[in-house]
């Protein structure tokens, strides 16, 4: 049972949301809010009152880290119309260059040149378009596009539909459903409510992602927390990996989980503050990835070891992600991280679409009989004859889950564990693993399409665009790394949702990216600046 200690963070968890948004860059302060919350705060503790979905440790967090943005946004705003775009113009190797994303702060450039001060972003955009008011319209729309709270276009549509399929669900599952001697109850208008209204907080993070950090920065600090993250978790990893995982019940009075689920091999898996061990396998794939990443992104102008540590970073973390037991995890940090450390950015994209594309598409794929599950057994029964049955009592359930599902393939069984299967005494003989399979069983594709539509269509579009930035590029390989990891497990977490809308953030409008096409077919550069505009060199006081 939680002790004092696991209510009392939660209580406080705002407080510390507070300190964040007073004392760090916004963009850092809302990553940690969520990723802090995560790793730290007790699972179990729930706040349950009356008419309102149940309060946990992410909708503290999330709901803290949009009171923080809502009360630094003006100035976040102003901030972001104030830097601008830069232009840069030769200089000497060494010259400092001014960033709009380095906030006030001087980037050391090894010999790419000295950043010219211009004129806010739809100003410059306006006086460098083409003649012609459709250049010059299509150039006023060429800077960062403004963003509401609430997004329009391709996400609205996935959010109206998941909506709908809630209704639907509600409309087609007003019969009681037989379990054993019981019966489970019909879903009401009031559980709909209660279902819509929680889908709803923990889409919090994906918005607040696609609105405040869809830019290169804001996509920095989420890898850049995630590897320090990885960085914080590594020693409490290694203490439960010698002296099993204790750490939750020495700190907050409780295990989150089976014990004899985290004795592997010999030896012990650990679990941190974590649900299970295999979120905190998947997290730390996630923090190798951001590592290499960060290897990729720093410049090779810098000192030597700015850029090795990254490198150094993800080795250890890969060490450490060895010693959890957790081959699933590992088998995805090789296959992505052999990408994210040698391909070109466009490859590192398409294979991050490939992923989304295979992962929403997996229930219709598994029904047909398209997976190879006989080559997986094979593999898995090589490795250890555990992990097999493991394995294969995953996919009996699944076979299971899915028959019933397909019962009620549009719209799901709904709440309650309608979906589920029990046995002549009304006890649950199913067990649900991954997150596809729960979904699909309890709101059908409609529900699918919607929620995995959030996480795979921004990185299947945006392989599509032509202008994509590092950053976006590699965290959208790292979102791809948890998307595998919902197949066999359910570990769609605040972290995932975050870094989803990250990438969404990243995908330009039609019309904007029309407007740096014709902005790049502008008349020729004179005296160092794009349409005539002369250049105001920027140097060091």
């Amino acid at each position: 049972m939680p002790n004092l200690i696991a209510h009392l963070v939660l209580f406080l968890w705002p407080l510390v949301a507070v300190v964040l948004f007073r004392t760090q860059p916004p963009e850092r302060a809302l990553v940690w809010t969520i990723l802090g919350s995560y790793l730290f705060l007790p699972v179990r503790p729930v706040f349950d009152f009356p008419m309102v979905p149940s309060i946990d440790k992410a909708v503290i967090a999330s709901l803290a880290a949009l009171a923080g943005v809502l009360i630094v946004r003006k100035g976040w705003a102003l901030q972001e119309a104030v830097a601008g775009p830069v232009a840069v113009v030769p200089a000497a190797r060494g010259a400092t260059v001014y960033s709009r994303y380095s906030r006030q702060r001087p980037v050391e450039e090894p010999a790419q040149g000295v950043a010219v001060a211009t004129a806010p972003a739809a100003e410059t955009a306006e006086r460098i378009a083409p003649r012609g008011s459709a250049g010059l319209s299509a150039a006023r729309g060429a800077g960062r596009p403004e963003r509401r709270l609430l997004p329009g276009t391709w996400v609205a549509a996935l959010v109206l539909l998941g909506a709908i399929g809630m209704m639907g669900t509600t409309l087609t599952n007003g019969e009681p459903v037989p379990a054993g001697p019981y019966f489970l109850p019909a879903m009401q208008v009031y559980d709909m409510l209660s279902v819509v209204a929680g889908l709803g907080l923990s889409l919090i993070p994906f918005f607040l992602g696609w609105r405040y950090l869809g830019t290169p920065t804001g996509q920095r600090a989420i890898l850049l927390a995630f590897a320090l993250g990885g960085l914080l978790y590594a020693p409490l990893m290694l203490i439960e990996v010698r002296l099993s995982p204790q750490l939750n019940v020495w700190l907050y009075g409780f295990f989150p989980h089976s014990f004899l689920q985290h004795m592997r091999g010999g030896g012990f898996r650990p679990i941190v503050f974590l649900s299970h061990g295999l979120w905190v396998a998947i997290f730390m794939a996630m923090a190798i990835l951001s590592s290499l990443a960060l290897w990729r992104l720093t410049p090779t102008g810098l000192r030597p070891f700015d850029r090795l540590r990254w490198l150094v970073l993800a080795g250890v973390l890969l060490v450490v992600l060895l010693l959890a037991k957790t081959l699933g995890a590992f088998m995805i940090t090789v296959a992505l991280g052999v990408v994210v450390l040698f391909g070109g950015r466009r490859l590192v994209m398409l294979v991050a679409a490939g992923v989304a594309a295979l992962v929403i598409l997996y229930p219709m794929a598994r029904g047909a009989g398209l997976v190879p599950l006989d080559t997986v057994m094979s593999l898995a029964e090589s490795v250890s004859a555990d992990r097999a049955g493991s394995f294969r009592f995953r996919l009996d359930n699944e076979d299971l889950l899915l028959a019933r599902a397909n019962e009620k393939a549009l719209f799901g069984w709904g709440t309650w564990g309608r979906g589920f299967i029990y046995n002549e005494w009304g006890n649950r003989t199913s067990i649900t693993d991954g997150s596809w399979i729960i979904v699909m069983n309890g709101f059908g594709w409609v529900g699918y399409l919607a929620q995995f539509g959030l996480l795979c269509v921004p990185l299947m579009r945006l392989a599509f665009q032509r202008e994509v930035t590092p950053e976006a590029a590699f965290l959208a390989a790292v979102v791809a790394a948890n998307l595998m990891d919902l197949i066999p497990n359910a570990t769609l977490e605040s972290i995932t949702w975050l870094a989803a809308g990250a990438v969404a953030g990243s995908i330009l409008p039609r019309g904007v990216a029309a407007a740096r096409v014709a902005a790049r077919r502008a008349p020729p550069a004179r005296d160092g600046m794009p349409g005539g505009m002369p250049a105001r060199r920027v140097s060091r006081s």
